[in-house]
Parts: structure tokens; C-alpha cells; sequence
């Protein structure tokens, strides 16, 4: 579906004079090289989830055929030799991190595994309140003022490992904002764009047909708040 999905929409874009462009989200746990050679001969962006070191990832990633941490470490790692060997670029896949209060309590050994890989940028991302993160919230969550006592100490640490070490890992929701502050331009990330452009600059379609006006709508669907349905 995926591969029909993409040469159709490029196929109707070339003759509507469009231009398009393809994003997939992946754990990476179907992942072969054919899929891989595909996606990124059509340009399609890579990201994936990846909650920095093996015991963060593991307990937050709970994958039942073992070890969904060694497993997304080895496609990181293969997707950036396969693409410096044929495209001549690094770090072509982006990774989201989705911290829980385990990760909390591990924040610098899940900033420290995104250096060890080499990756551009840590981003620290609170849990969802809608879908199942609110399910989660008892097990998994923290207060707001927790959550911002780490983020702090993970900025002040990436200062100090570019001051000290010249490692340059910027902090995903950082340079969001400093973008929406210091520049004219909003960089359209849609967890914080204001006015969000529900229906105007999204729409979330769920697998069983009903659209939605954005991500947060089709799951508080999942919820049974209808609210957003489309």
C-alpha cells in the first residue's frame, strides 16, 4: 500500500503540475533493504522512534520479538551507509523521543546514545495527554514541573557538550521555538503552530475511512470524542 500509495501520488502529481512530498514513520521492525532501496530512491523522508539508550527504548518499546532497541540502532546505522554510499548524505532518517518518567530518570544516557550515533538533533517530547497516552498517564507520566526541571538540564548539557566537546546536537522543541521567536516565519510544526490549521493545513485519515481535522482529533476518536470528525 505504501508503494502504490507513493507512484500514485506522484503519477497524479505530474500530470496536475504538483509537487509532492513523502514522509513515513516506521519502528523499523519490517524493515529490509528492498523496502529501504525504495523509499529512498523516491525521496521519501525517514523517521523513527527512538527513545535514546537500550534500557530507556526497551521499557518504553516493549517489542515481542526482543530487542526493539538493537533493532533500530542496526537500521539507523544501516540507513545512513546506504545512503553515504549511494546518495553521498548522512542522516537522511530523523528519530522522535517520547519521554516517559523512566526516561526522565535516564536523561543523559538518552542523550548520550544520540551522540553515540552521530544524530543531528534530541527531541525532548512530552507524552500525549489524548489517545493511549492517557491511558499511560498513572504508569508513565510526571507533572509538567518535571518534566521541565530535566528539559532544562538536557539544554544545559548540550551546551556543555558543544562548549567542551564541539558536539553539535540541537534539541528538537528548542529550535521550534526560537524559530517562532526570532524569525517571521513559523516553521509549521503542528503541535504548536498557532492557529493550529486544522482541516486548513492538516487532516489525519484513520484506517477505517473517517478523516479527521488533525493527529490529536483522530485520536481523541480513539477516546470516543467525535468532536473532530470530519
Amino acid at each position: 500500500m505504501v508503494k502504490f500509495s507513493i507512484e500514485y501520488a506522484k503519477e497524479k502529481a505530474r500530470k496536475l503540475g504538483k509537487a509532492t512530498k513523502f514522509a513515513l514513520i516506521s519502528n523499523m521492525s519490517l524493515m529490509d533493504k528492498e523496502k529501504l532501496a525504495f523509499l529512498l530512491d523516491n525521496g521519501v523522508g525517514l523517521n523513527t522512534s527512538f527513545d535514546g539508550d537500550e534500557a530507556t527504548h526497551n521499557f518504553n518499546r516493549i517489542y515481542k520479538e526482543g530487542n526493539s532497541h538493537a533493532n533500530v540502532v542496526r537500521w539507523i546505522n544501516e540507513i545512513n551507509r546506504f545512503s553515504v554510499e549511494n546518495y553521498a548524505k548522512r542522516n537522511v532518517i530523523s528519530t522522535l523521543l517520547t519521554v516517559t518518567n523512566f526516561t526522565l530518570k535516564n536523561w543523559k544516557a538518552c542523550v548520550d546514545a544520540h551522540v553515540d550515533l552521530r544524530l543531528p538533533q534530541v527531541f525532548w517530547r512530552p507524552l500525549s495527554p489524548f489517545g493511549f497516552g492517557a491511558n499511560a498517564k498513572k504508569t508513565l507520566g510526571y507533572s509538567p514541573e518535571e518534566f521541565v526541571e530535566t528539559y532544562e538540564k538536557v539544554l544545559d548539557y548540550l551546551i556543555q557538550l558543544r562548549t567542551e566537546k564541539g558536539v553539535s546536537l540541537k534539541e528538537g522543541y528548542t529550535s521550534i521555538f526560537l524559530k517562532k521567536i526570532l524569525n517571521r516565519t513559523d516553521p509549521n510544526y503542528v503541535d504548536t503552530r498557532s492557529p493550529c490549521g486544522a482541516v486548513v493545513g492538516q487532516v489525519a485519515y484513520n484506517y477505517d475511512g473517517k478523516i479527521y481535522s488533525c493527529d490529536e482529533g483522530r485520536m481523541l476518536g480513539r477516546m470516543g470524542f467525535e468532536h473532530f470528525l470530519v
